[in-house]
């Protein structure tokens, strides 16, 4: 305040000379950072907060866009199968609740050709026993999956195959350790480097190698499930799903970190971040 009110009025020489706007005036309030500012990668985007996008009669959902301007939007026409909104929050903030329910998207290039890429939910599990895909990339109608998010058997894991051909692999993690609370889920799949990771609030766990290097098949997916498997129509997760970011081929720190501190900031859970974290003490800026 003293540094603006300096500089606007000519009073910059009464300043102290370490008083931290005596050479320059203070900044404009910067713009806060979200999804959107990714300089590219952003595949898909759902924010349950964002009311504007989600269809719904009686809290049950049929529809939610994504907001990655890609057009993904995840729809269910079988009311018994729609998941619910308006009855689960976290941090003050609208989530969906999903038991035994899905909202899948239609075919499309998720994860094509691809180095790596990252799967971040903000979530709020009442339930982690079994497997329960929150997000799930098929590649064929048998529910082949080329990357999924998922929670099983109480712990974080992620599965799939690099090449359309592959078999199968499933990595879990023990650490971070699970619980059914609200949570800031990265599924992290660097194919490049034949690795998979979690993060966990901004923890990360330890590299567990995956399949060969390379990048994924050059073919679409055959859908996308969110909160069940989406061919098979399985695996449901028991819980609310308060956003998702979907970004390929940048699987760096830096990316990972700023997702999260947005997230985080959003939807009050920067005191889960480590001390360590950059946006542990501050929101991520343009």
């Amino acid at each position: 305040m003293e540094g603006y009110l300096a500089w606007k009025w000519g009073l910059v020489a009464n300043l102290p000379s370490a008083h931290p706007y005596k050479s320059n005036p203070p900044r404009l309030m910067p713009q806060a950072w979200d999804p959107s500012n990714l300089s590219s990668g952003l595949r898909a985007w759902f924010d349950a907060n964002d009311g504007g996008t989600i269809t719904a009669s009686a809290g049950k959902v049929s529809s939610w866009a994504d907001k990655s301007g890609n057009g993904y939007s995840a729809a269910q026409a079988t009311g018994a199968v729609q998941p619910t909104t308006g009855s689960r929050q976290i941090g003050g903030r609208n989530a969906i609740d999903f038991v035994s329910q899905r909202l899948d998207i239609a075919t499309g290039p998720f994860m094509r050709n691809q180095s790596a890429g990252m799967v971040i939910s903000v979530i709020d599990p009442d339930s982690g026993v079994g497997e329960n895909a929150i997000v799930d990339i098929d590649i064929n109608s048998q529910g082949s999956g080329r990357c999924k998010s998922q929670i099983d058997s109480e712990q974080w894991s992620c599965a799939g195959r690099r090449l359309d051909g592959d078999s199968y692999d499933e990595k879990s993690f023990a650490t971070p350790s699970y619980s059914n609370a609200p949570h800031i889920f990265a599924s992290i799949f660097d194919w490049s480097n034949a690795e998979v990771n979690v993060a966990v609030d901004g923890t990360k766990g330890t590299a567990q190698a995956f399949q060969t290097a390379g990048s994924t098949s050059d073919t679409d997916s055959a859908g996308v499930g969110i909160g069940a498997r989406d061919q098979q129509q399985d695996e449901n997760y028991d819980g609310a799903i308060a956003e998702i970011v979907i970004v390929e081929g940048d699987v760096s720190d830096a990316t990972r970190e700023k997702i999260e501190g947005y997230l985080a900031w959003k939807w009050g859970l920067q005191d889960s971040l480590p001390a360590g974290h950059p946006y542990k003490s501050e929101r991520p800026f343009v």
